[in-house]
């Protein structure tokens, strides 16, 4: 998995300014939020969305999956949707069995280019979707844990960057949860709400992650 230099006290307004060479914050305004749909209290609309991203695959295009998200994020109030342009599916063998260790899932938004990712995601996977009900809690620490794949923790974080900077914003551990509702050998969907970064700020989303990259990590 890739990763990038945490910059937790760069503003997220900071960045999205030096994204569209402003010099006023352009969350000002709420025009390109206005245009955003959250996606997850509409699923038909969500799903017509996966399956627009399944056939754009298939006539070989790059479609890393969907994810949408509303909260606030560095004390803004945020609802963006977005197509990942790229996304890493990392799976780990274990006894014989492949197991769902990882995601990583990159798209832009208005402002800046959201990074969806979870660590020690766990579940037995095969090449066929299945149906998942868990429940896993929000845990930073969750990866370092010697049954991590199968505690019901999951390390979140988003990830906002432009380019050049970034800021990575951890799911905090007070309530935060996923909820997983499909997995795949390189596929993931569900949902998650909780805390990143600042315990005051809270968002919940919705994804369905389809991996470009699918790899047996280490």
């Amino acid at each position: 998995m890739s990763s990038s230099k945490s910059l937790h006290r760069s503003p997220l307004l900071a960045a999205a300014s030096v994204l569209l060479g402003a010099c006023v914050a352009p969350f000002e305004t709420q025009s390109a939020y206005e245009e955003q749909a959250y996606l997850c209290d509409d699923p038909d609309a969500f799903d017509a969305r996966v399956e627009e991203c399944r056939l754009a695959r298939s006539r070989g295009e790059p479609c890393g999956g969907v994810v949408s998200v509303r909260g606030s994020l560095q004390s803004t109030q945020i609802v963006v949707e977005s197509e990942m342009t790229s996304s890493i599916v990392g799976l780990r063998q274990v006894d014989g069995s492949i197991w769902l260790d990882e995601i990583e899932a990159t798209g832009p938004t208005p402002y800046f280019f959201l990074t969806l990712q979870m660590k020690s995601v766990g579940g037995v996977v095969g090449a066929a979707p299945v149906a998942d009900d868990r429940v896993l809690a929000f845990d930073p620490a969750a990866e370092s844990r010697a049954d991590h794949l199968a505690d019901e923790r999951v390390d979140i974080a988003l990830r906002i960057s432009n380019g050049a900077e970034s800021v990575d914003l951890t799911g905090g551990a007070a309530d935060g949860t996923v909820t997983v509702t499909q997995r795949a050998r390189g596929e993931l969907a569900g949902r998650f709400e909780g805390s990143f970064g600042d315990p005051e700020d809270r968002a919940e989303g919705c994804f369905h992650v389809l991996g470009l990259d699918v790899r047996i990590v280490r």
